[in-house]
């Protein structure tokens, strides 16, 4: 019997056709629904690879916006879709799951909007720091759920954006918020004071996803887990105060990690109550002393102090240490003793980098070896504790054989093998795991090794930072549950947005990709080589079914060395008789790599998702280019957000640099000289309606810049925006003055695809206020000090007001109301200057005009007034913000707390407006279809405070 499939063609048909005047989001959400339905009655009886690798949906609590990817659906192939058997739509998402499906991921398929990039989910505000105690203010900008079905039953996975949750194996995992505060010098422990919370909101009906037992790498699934115990509990989970860790040295600053807990679920009555903003008071306990601060190299470290401590910026202006006068040592390398003349011509140009050198023989620190590994390490770590506080240095590198100069060996809890690595030798300040100094190593039991890998290093030091090729990044993925897992962390990467543009370039295992291909992209030059996957020893292990190993194929990249981030197992794991993987691309004479990040044992999987994004936000947002300053500040930011305990622990331990610690990562860096923009338009569509605040149209522009737009992937050093201005408006300034005539609003936009010999950018126009606008691109290649303009027909005419886009602009539309209703309870009681309970109302909405984009725009507000007034009419009604809830068939729920002053009798309702208050539509008990009624109003008695 023939099996019939829906072609990914066919999926994909309407994600390209224009919204018609009838019912596409009705459709839409009637497709998500089948998906889902679908999903959930496979998944309770099936556990392959699509229940392993989708989620039935992400979307943020606080603003969702799950309409969005259905705004443009509409034509047969829904219907078709539709009229599907679910055993065909689940065949259908196997073979987008298997790499096969030649076109982008269809938007209303699940798993398709899990891979977008991540911003930051809360923000803290310092309100005062002084010597004694710190006043932060959180405020909590995102919480995310994605859906997800275990056994037949829906959970939803809770997760503020770069933030870990409480880890009780089989208890709900609830989202926490980690935070490293500086403290002043002679701290020597904190506490928390005071917590206020100043707004919270509540949801209901919510199975939160219960912790999972952690993973490395190389292990089997676990189990599911469950606890039905912690399930049942009435009591709000996590409970406790918030966790204050011991204090911290961190170079130049004292420093505790903080753990907040703003997220509070009721498991037995499926409610979650969330702290959108709260206030800590932090106490310092001085000791008088300002032990293990050092003076020097504080600016060099000012990057990452901003990126990981809360209130930097006030601890500096406070407590900021002073470097000491004159000059001293950046750089200390330790090398065996017949290797010193091979490495001096690296040390000579360290010098003329201004990192002033010294030099000491592993001879004069270990003139006998003692037979004890970790010993002998202890005795080198002595000296570059000694140098460190002598001196204050920087870097240090390791040269020679890890027999000579080993690395430190620490045994770990359930663990067959210790965990071994060179991070032990950054720590050289308090009991904890900052560090001090960035580490390096070089290794080879020959000069000739050495000097082979010091020539590498020096061509790449002295070469052109600017090349093109040292701003393209090589993405590659293990091919395991894409586009889940491996590919999501990667595409997580991609999508981000950075401060400084960088060219990703993606290689993934579940597209067929090839060894071949893998090798061509690092030999056509790329600055980061980042590899996400399973390792071991020699190999990226069947990353694409087959093992990646280096020298196994002809590679002839020559002087254009990538250095290379390795997330995964066992790749730099020194110790094997033979090259490790590490070893075969460092140490080729000519090619390969110029540095290798990599582990030395089974890793720990979430951790080296996080641990290889904050790589590139320190990168990208923060430019700290210094490779061992780099892994440095993303180890950091990963122990703050995992903790100092056990798997991100055991992780930034194990992961070495392969290479000079000193040597710049140059992805991100902007020209030399600016970048000629060959030609550029505003390539589709020339005219569109859309509407004010929930645009729905994809604008499209094209530009070419000679050698940089041909080869494929995003051309590096371009910096590409949409604008909109008044109608016949433009954006170029007027003859005379240094300013356009009429303001333009600029955005960015986003690489689309390779389109010839052109890059395609893509963007939405975000409109506040209807009417008629011109809209352009423009390009930069000079980090955007000047742009070329660009209208329809092209730059390279000129460019002209009358061949721009026309935008009109609709107004934002409202949500038809039919009904507002005070829907419990119909009496409540409280005592003066108590709160209550969570009251509630519900907003009644046409299904067939529901649209979710504009659920934001609905205020909605609480209030009570003296009995026999009506809201409607009395002045005396005293109100305050409701919080969005949930919506169901087009019933929006809301809920707000009261507290009164003074005792008596008040009545209470709620009031919703779609125009920010210039006219409200008031609810009671039998709704507002009818008018309001004063017997309709909830009752409140206000007993008199004790």
């Amino acid at each position: 019997m023939m099996r019939r499939h829906l072609s990914v063609a066919l999926l994909l048909a309407c994600c390209a056709c224009a919204a018609g005047p009838g019912d596409p989001q009705e459709k839409c959400r009637a497709v998500r629904e089948k998906v889902h339905d679908c999903l959930v009655d496979y998944c309770a009886t099936s556990g392959d690879d699509v229940c392993r690798s989708v989620s039935t949906s992400e979307r943020s609590l606080f603003a969702d916006d799950a309409a969005a990817a259905c705004a443009e659906l509409d034509g047969r192939a829904v219907d078709d879709l539709l009229a599907s058997d679910c055993s065909l739509v689940v065949e259908t998402m196997r073979e987008s799951l298997s790499g096969k499906a030649d076109a982008p991921c269809p938007p209303y398929l699940p798993w398709c909007s899990a891979t977008r990039g991540e911003g930051d989910g809360y923000e803290v505000r310092v309100i005062s720091y002084d010597w004694t105690r710190a006043t932060l203010e959180i405020v909590l900008r995102d919480l995310r759920l994605e859906g997800v079905v275990q056994g037949g039953v829906e959970y939803e996975r809770l997760s503020i954006p770069g933030e870990g949750t409480t880890t009780t194996v089989g208890a709900p995992a609830v989202p926490v918020v980690n935070l490293l505060v500086g403290a002043p010098p002679d701290a020597s422990a904190a506490v928390v004071t005071g917590l206020r919370t100043l707004e919270t909101q509540s949801f209901e009906e919510l199975l939160v996803w219960p912790y999972q037992r952690p993973a490395r790498e190389t292990d089997a699934a676990p189990e599911f887990a469950r606890d039905a115990a912690s399930y049942a509990r009435t009591d709000p989970w996590p409970g406790g105060a918030p966790r204050v860790d011991p204090m911290a040295v961190w170079r130049n600053y004292k420093a505790v990690r903080v753990q907040l807990q703003p997220v509070r679920y009721f498991p037995a009555q499926r409610r979650l109550e969330v702290a959108r903003r709260l206030e800590v008071e932090i106490e310092f306990r001085l000791d008088g002393s300002n032990r293990d601060v050092i003076a020097e190299g504080e600016a060099s470290f000012a990057a990452a102090y901003d990126e990981a401590l809360v209130n930097y910026e006030a601890l500096r202006e406070l407590a900021g240490p002073a470097a000491r006068d004159g000059d001293h040592v950046r750089y200390l390398a330790i090398v065996a003793d017949p290797l010193a003349e091979a490495v001096e011509p690296l040390l000579r140009l360290k010098e003329e980098q201004q990192l002033r050198t010294k030099r000491t023989l592993l001879g004069e620190i270990l003139p006998e070896r003692s037979g004890d590994p970790n010993a002998d390490a202890q005795k080198i770590k002595d000296h570059i504790r000694a140098v460190y506080e002598a001196e204050g240095i920087e870097y240090v590198l390791l040269v020679g054989d890890v027999e000579e100069l080993p690395m430190y060996r620490e045994s770990v809890p359930d663990s067959w093998e210790p965990v071994v690595g060179d991070f032990w030798y950054a720590c050289l300040a308090g009991d904890d795991l900052l560090p001090e100094v960035a580490i390096g190593r070089l290794v080879g039991k020959t000069p000739e090794e050495i000097a082979a890998q010091v020539a590498k290093i020096t061509a790449y030091e002295t070469g052109d930072r600017f090349a093109a090729w040292r701003q393209k990044v090589l993405l590659v993925a293990h091919r395991q549950d894409a586009p889940k897992k491996y590919t999501q962390c990667a595409e997580s990467i991609r999508t981000a947005a950075y401060a400084a543009p960088a060219s990703f370039v993606t290689l993934y295992g579940h597209q067929n990709h090839t060894n071949r291909e893998l090798l061509d992209r690092i030999d056509q030059g790329v600055g980061i080589v980042n590899y996400r996957g399973h390792g071991s020893e020699t190999a990226w292990t069947e990353w694409n079914d087959e093992d990646f190993v280096f020298g196994s194929l002809p590679s002839a990249n020559g002087s254009l060395t990538p250095v290379v981030f390795s997330i995964a197992c066992l790749t730099g794991r020194l110790e094997i008789e033979g090259q490790t993987l590490a070893e075969a691309m460092v140490q080729r004479p000519e090619g390969g790599a110029v540095a290798f990040l990599g582990a030395t044992a089974p890793s720990w999987t979430l951790p080296n998702h996080d641990y290889d994004r904050h790589l590139f936000r320190a990168i990208l947002d923060r430019g700290i280019r210094p490779i061992g300053k780099l892994s440095n500040a993303a180890a950091v930011e990963l122990l703050t957000q995992w903790g100092f305990d056990r798997n991100a622990a055991e992780n930034v331990k194990m992961y070495f640099w392969l290479g000079d610690p000193s040597l710049a990562v140059d992805v991100g860096l902007p020209p030399r000289e600016p970048v000629p923009i060959g030609w550029c338009n505003t390539q589709h569509p020339q005219a569109l309606v859309d509407r004010a605040d929930v645009p729905a149209v994809d604008v499209f522009g094209q530009v070419w810049v000679e050698g940089l737009t041909e080869p494929p992937g995003q051309g590096p050093f371009l910096y590409v925006q949409v604008g909109y201005g008044p109608a016949g408006t433009v954006p170029v300034p007027v003859a005379g003055s240094a300013t356009p005539a009429a303001p333009w609003v600029w955005t960015g936009a986003h690489f689309n695809l390779d389109a010839g010999n052109n890059d395609e950018y893509a963007a939405r126009i975000r409109v506040h206020e209807p009417g008629e606008y011109s809209y352009a691109f423009r390009v930069s290649g000079d980090g955007g000090r000047t742009f070329t303009y660009c209208d329809i027909d092209g730059s390279d005419n000129g460019f002209s007001p009358d061949r721009l886009g026309r935008a009109t602009i609709d107004p934002r539309p409202t949500l038809p109301v039919t009904n507002a209703a005070l829907s419990w309870p119909a009496t409540a009681a409280t005592t003066a200057g108590a709160a209550t309970g969570d009251l509630r109302a519900t907003l009644a909405l046409d299904p067939a005009a529901f649209d979710e984009r504009l659920v934001p725009f609905v205020r909605a507000q609480i209030g009570h007034g003296p009995e026999g007034t009506l809201p409607s009419e009395s002045a005396d009604w005293v109100w305050s913000e409701a919080r969005y809830q949930k919506e169901s068939d087009g019933l929006l729920t809301y809920t707000g707390k009261l507290t009164p002053v003074d005792p008596g009798i008040r009545l209470f309702t709620f009031r919703f407006s779609q125009d920010d208050g210039a006219t409200w539509i008031y609810a009671d008990r039998d709704g507002s279809a009818n008018g309001l009624a004063l017997d309709q109003l909830g009752r409140l008695t206000v007993n008199p405070a004790p």
